[in-house]
């Protein structure tokens, strides 16, 4: 017979309840624990970041897997793990992951800060030469005059572990104070300035990793002291120059030159052109001895037409530095006009359309030198304040606010000033008082 089970009271019922409950809560019973939910007690950085190097960064989290984006991967929870060299800002994402609950999310912006110093090493003198950072994070040096009574035909490779410069092959001609335009895919254009031969203009096109040369297409006209911007769709405009109001456009499909179909408002030496956000090209400054000075205009390649930048300062200024910040409006700095060097600095915003006063430099600066780093501050290096006689002095401008750069051990003008892919800055050549200036520089 079976035997007897009494039904369970209410009692009997509210007592295997609360004991379920405090089983539970002493761990035990048949339901298995709940894992922690995913959460990030540390993403920092484990010592200041520096251009140029590695930074170290320190995780601490639970309750799932994490990785680190872009690019970091999957990390462990209390590792320090080493980013790629930097060289500017960098804003990375620690995502810790568990099946079947929400992600924990943090973010953390990398400035990388500089050293601060500058350091020199042996390099012949130049002038008028090109430089192209490549992406391995060392230069391509092209052509210039080196002092030798002829323009180089030059190209060389610099090596920042070594800092020396090696023979890389020679360019169709030698040139001086051309364009150098990286087109993406290891190859450089270069166009314009002065050459050694005597017939008619031609671009060529040099393999940065070979050294060697082929023809870049026929220009319509010789073409110096100009400008040059590569444009959204990949051609490459030439623009204006001793004695041109024109734009030449080449086009890499074909490998030809051809003139835009307008002509901007007067001849513009020594200006700058620089891309905006929507394709378009902002002319600014450049010499001219006509009446009715334009400070400015865009250019559209869509329909090849040019037009004045509405309500845009009235002074004339050319030698300046057009340096494009991270939101897609472009600084104009320093510079001279007939009255001499300028401190003054305008900021272009292609939104608006408009260009608005900055705070000035601290001081004057013609013959402008100057990249960007980290949160878009600007550097310059030597330059002139009178004619022909080279400034020594570094200066930083960030928002408005100065900053002292170490001194060159010598002035220098008419030199390149680059900032290589991992940051750092590369000086190479120059003069002053008419003469060259020999040795490189490096600053970080």
């Amino acid at each position: 017979m079976k035997p007897y089970t009494p039904n369970p009271t209410r009692r009997h019922l509210l007592a295997a309840a609360s004991l379920g409950t405090l089983l539970a809560a002493c761990g035990g019973g048949e339901d298995a624990p709940q894992p922690d939910r995913p959460a990030i007690d540390e993403f920092a950085l484990a010592s200041p970041a520096l251009v140029g190097a590695a930074a170290s960064l320190r995780v601490r989290f639970r309750g799932g897997s994490g990785r680190i984006e872009p690019g970091l991967g999957t990390v462990t929870s209390g590792s320090t793990i080493q980013t790629p060299v930097l060289a500017g800002t960098q804003r990375y994402r620690l995502v810790v992951s568990q099946p079947g609950a929400a992600d924990a999310v943090a973010e953390l912006t990398v400035e990388p800060g500089w050293r601060n110093r500058l350091r020199s090493f042996e390099a012949p003198a130049m002038t008028g030469h090109g430089v192209v950072a490549l992406a391995d994070g060392g230069a391509l040096i092209l052509g210039g005059s080196r002092g030798t009574g002829v323009l180089s035909s030059a190209i060389e490779r610099f090596d920042p572990v070594a800092q020396t410069l090696s023979t890389l092959g020679q360019m169709l001609t030698g040139r001086s104070e051309m364009s150098t335009v990286p087109l993406g895919d290891g190859q450089v254009l270069v166009f314009g300035g002065s050459t050694s031969t005597v017939q008619p203009p031609f671009a060529e096109i040099v393999d940065a990793r070979t050294g060697a040369t082929r023809h870049g297409g026929w220009m319509m006209l010789p073409r110096a002291q100009h400008a040059t911007v590569r444009l959204a769709d990949g051609r490459v405009a030439a623009v204006c120059g001793s004695n041109r109001n024109s734009i030449e456009l080449w086009t890499p499909a074909t490998n030809t030159w051809a003139l835009a179909g307008n002509r901007m408002a007067h001849v513009r030496q020594h200006a700058t052109a620089s891309l905006l956000p929507d394709g378009r090209v902002l002319i600014v400054g450049g010499y001219t001895e006509g009446a009715g000075y334009v400070f400015a205009e865009l250019f559209d390649p869509a329909n090849q037409t040019f037009t004045p930048v509405a309500n845009a300062p009235t002074e004339r200024r050319w030698l300046h530095a057009a340096l494009t910040l991270a939101d897609g409006s472009v600084l104009i700095v320093g510079g001279e006009n007939d009255g001499g060097a300028l401190a003054s600095v305008w900021r272009y915003e292609p939104a608006a359309a408009r260009f608005v006063a900055q705070p000035p430099l601290a001081a004057p600066r013609s013959i402008v030198r100057a990249v960007t780093g980290p949160g878009d501050e600007v550097l310059m290096y030597g330059g002139e304040q009178e004619p022909d006689v080279g400034l020594a002095t570094g200066a930083a401008w960030r928002a408005g606010t100065p900053r002292e750069l170490p001194a060159m051990p010598a002035p220098r003008a008419w030199h390149s000033l680059t900032r290589l892919t991992d940051g750092r800055l590369l000086m190479l050549g120059g003069q002053h008082r008419g003469n060259f200036v020999t040795g490189g520089l490096m600053y970080d």
